[in-house]
């Protein structure tokens, strides 16, 4: 065999594991474009819930501080009603207290008649101010 002839097989040989090798690389190439599509597509996925995340947070936060508004008024009705009622009791232990006196007078004298104008008063005062705080109640459980 020539010198010849041995290089140009040798040769041959090479530009054959060339051609493999290209081929398995050009495999390669094309399943790295594939992942890489794949990758864009759940980059795309992540960045659309990542959104919808920060807007679901920015509902949540609104409609947290539409409920501390919320309860911040209904404690202050609250506190407004306790007021109501604390005069409404007041009143009635006012009543309860003269209510006594004239028991107590009509059983030693007859000053009956002067203490029930001012019981009456009392009553129409706490009835007023009962009728008041049950208008409302009822105008609170409306709303």
């Amino acid at each position: 065999m020539s010198l010849g002839l041995v290089i140009e097989i040798l040769v041959a040989m090479l530009l054959i594991v060339t051609i493999v090798y290209c081929v398995i690389l050009n495999n390669k190439l094309r399943s790295l474009k594939s992942d890489e599509s794949t990758l864009r597509e759940t980059i795309a996925e992540l960045m659309d819930a990542s959104d919808a995340a920060e807007r679901a947070i920015g509902e949540l936060r609104e409609m947290a501080a539409e409920c501390d508004d919320t309860l911040g008024a209904r404690l202050r009705r609250a506190g407004d009603l306790k007021v109501e009622l604390d005069q409404v009791v007041e009143d009635g232990q006012e009543i309860v207290r003269r209510l006594s006196l004239i028991t107590s007078t009509a059983r030693g004298a007859r000053r009956e008649e002067a203490d029930s104008s001012s019981i009456a008063e009392a009553a129409a005062a706490a009835a007023a101010r009962l009728s008041d705080y049950g208008r409302a109640a009822r105008k609170q459980a409306t709303a």
